[in-house]
């Protein structure tokens, strides 16, 4: 899977989920097309130690408009957010540096 928006909601705090949650989601993603999603690498975050599965340069622009257009319907949601939003399907994280190496190649 790849987040579209991290953190989401937590459930518990919703007094109306289909209101406040549900519907507005089901209007901004009925405006949308289904699209293809290409991967086309295998890279790395150094920082974390994560491995993980590149989008390419047309699939990572309409997740990002996705992203963004999420980022504006929820922006409660943005409470921890990082400054950039990278898609990417997460293969596995590691103890170190060290072991990510080891795997990086056989990948």
């Amino acid at each position: 899977h790849i987040n579209l928006l991290l953190p989401f909601f937590d459930i518990t705090d919703c007094q109306d989920d289909q209101e406040n949650i549900l519907l507005p989601l089901r209007l901004l993603l009925s405006q949308y097309s289904s699209f293809s999603v290409e991967i086309n690498e295998i890279d790395s975050f150094i920082e974390n130690h994560i491995s993980f599965m590149k989008l390419n340069e047309q699939s990572t622009k309409y997740v990002k408009q996705l992203h963004e257009q999420l980022k504006q319907l929820f922006p409660q949601c943005l409470k921890n957010n990082r400054n950039s939003y990278n898609p990417h399907m997460t293969i596995a994280q590691f103890d170190n540096q060290e072991k990510l190496n080891e795997v990086k190649s056989s990948l």
